[in-house]
């Protein structure tokens, strides 16, 4: 019952939350999240997580791509800390609400 006084108030405050989250993971994590992000807000069309997996392993500039060394699905949803969903029926990655793509 403690936690839930300790709740933000607004959406506005939850996302700050969330952020400060994001924010307090080692260097590494939170430039893979804000990579994960980025990739979710700027890509032209919806990606679907085996897209984003294999993006984020070709940008790294090895000259392979170690399938078998990937971040997972979870491991995806676990650094974007509940502001990433994958769409149940397409597989397609979005965020949580629309109008995070102007707040973030």
């Amino acid at each position: 019952m403690k936690s839930l006084n300790t709740l933000p108030d607004t959406v506005t405050g939850t996302y700050d939350d969330i952020m400060l989250r994001i924010n307090s993971f080692s260097e590494e994590d939170r430039g893979i999240a804000y990579r994960i992000l980025s990739w979710i807000i700027l890509a032209f069309r919806p990606l679907r997580i085996g897209e984003l997996i294999y993006v984020l392993e070709f940008v790294k500039g090895d000259e392979t791509i170690d399938l078998n060394d990937c971040l997972s699905r979870h491991e995806i949803l676990s650094l974007c800390q509940g502001l990433v969903i994958v769409e149940q029926e397409s597989g397609k990655l979005r965020l949580v609400r629309e109008f995070l793509y102007f707040n973030l």
